[in-house]
């Protein structure tokens, strides 16, 4: 090889240790902003493990309780629970009169039951009002007063401990509270009718309707809550990624982004709002062509993720040597000299090829 030849592989050479410096620098910066969401081993063990749900719901509150009814929170919760049973989650749904607290608690220690410890999903879904008491937070239940919530409404924090009594591995609560339809006059009620600051807990997600302090509302050309409204068209697919899966930071951007442009055109305030641990994601929906959206939509089947996906071991890439794209870029570099293994040499010496 001459000197001519040598300075011209050297060059090669150097270009492509540069190349492989930059594809691990863009690798690390994809993981630092968290464009990796989860590993096919995580989407695997999601598809098959148990997902169970509670979902709850009130529009008709007793007047004897001082709670204003409202137009769709039980509309909210039963198409909550259908859109759910269409994804695999097994469903329990109470609205109105049956949404008692004790209820709820007890739902959810039987519904649990399912769950193995450090395994599986435990989601938990409430529409109706919302109120702060003493730094603690209160679901109106179909009991609670607003005169003495603190003795007859929900504590959230109740719910996340029964949740956490399960051992589920993924642990997400949405909540559809502090509820105020600009529709209708007189509907305000006595006392806090928002969220306080929530502590974050550790092993749950929590997508609140709206930020602490702010209302939520509901719209009758909707026909839900506002926030309910984008919750079921994200899980519907409005929030899937290309790899056909919905995880709770793809519905949290795509319900957020959603409500404030319409609380925005109907001059209102509402910025939905996340609480909760935030290491990874948590996988709410993989989609399959025996694994749809909801009931009886079906999409085309380019749309579909691979259900299982393959470990790297298996997959048969050719190795980077064998690549001919490799060595045409080689050759590119090196000004119209190309070194590659002959493919159709199985002695795989080495030729030289100046073109």
């Amino acid at each position: 090889m001459n000197r001519k030849n040598k300075l011209k592989f050297t060059l090669s050479i150097a270009i492509f240790l540069q190349l492989i410096c930059f594809a691990t620098l863009s690798l690390a910066i994809e993981q630092e902003k968290g464009l990796t969401r989860y590993t096919p081993t995580e989407k695997y063990s999601f598809a098959q493990e148990e997902k169970i749900a509670v979902v709850v719901g009130l529009s008709d509150y007793p007047e004897r309780g001082g709670l204003s009814s409202l137009n769709y929170a039980d509309n909210d919760a039963n198409a909550m629970g259908k859109q759910l049973e269409a994804m695999g989650y097994k469903v329990e749904v109470l609205t109105n009169h049956n949404a008692t607290s004790s209820s709820v608690i007890n739902v959810m220690q039987d519904l649990g039951q399912y769950l193995e410890p450090e395994k599986g999903t435990f989601l938990f879904y409430f529409s109706g009002h919302g109120f702060a008491h003493e730094q603690t937070n209160y679901l109106a239940t179909y009991e609670s007063s607003p005169a003495n919530i603190q003795y007859t409404g929900l504590a959230l924090d109740a719910v996340i401990e029964k949740m956490r009594d399960t051992g589920a591995k993924r642990q997400i609560l949405l909540v559809d509270a502090c509820r105020n339809d600009p529709d209708i006059v007189g509907k305000s009620v006595g006392g806090s009718r928002s969220f306080t600051q929530f502590s974050e807990a550790e092993g749950t997600k929590i997508l609140f309707s709206t930020k602490f302090g702010g209302k939520s509302y509901e719209y009758s050309n909707l026909g839900h809550g506002v926030y309910t409204h984008y919750l079921l068209n994200g899980l519907k697919g409005k929030a899937r990624q290309k790899d056909g899966a919905i995880s709770f930071g793809d519905l949290a951007d795509y319900v957020s982004s959603n409500v404030k442009k319409f609380a925005y055109k109907a001059k209102l305030t509402q910025v939905p709002f996340v609480a909760g641990e935030y290491n990874g994601d948590f996988l709410l929906h993989t989609i399959t062509k025996d694994n749809p959206l909801s009931t009886g939509e079906m999409l085309s089947s380019n749309t579909f993720a691979d259900p299982i996906p393959r470990p790297m071991s298996q997959k048969k890439n050719k190795p980077w040597y064998k690549n001919p794209w490799f060595w045409a870029g080689m050759a590119i570099a090196g000004g119209g000299t190309a070194i590659y293994l002959n493919q159709n040499d199985d002695s795989g010496d080495r030729t030289t090829r100046t073109e």
